[in-house]
C-alpha cells in the first residue's frame, strides 16, 4: 500500500513538472503571438498560493 501511495505521488510530481513545462512555453508563445500582432497584453497578477489549496 505504502509502495501505491509512493509511486501516484511521483507520477503526480512528474505530471505537474510536465504541465508546468507547457504553461511555460505557452506562455511565451501566446506573449510572442501577440507582440508580433500588435495585441495589448492585460497586466494580470495571478497568487500562486491559494493554488494549492486543494492539498
Amino acid at each position: 500500500m505504502k509502495e501505491d501511495v509512493k509511486i501516484v505521488k511521483e507520477t503526480v510530481m512528474r505530471s505537474e513538472a510536465k504541465l508546468d513545462g507547457f504553461i511555460s512555453e505557452m506562455r511565451q508563445f501566446m506573449t510572442a503571438f501577440a507582440t508580433t500582432a500588435g495585441i495589448p497584453l492585460p497586466v494580470v497578477v495571478i497568487d500562486e498560493s491559494d493554488s494549492d489549496n486543494y492539498e
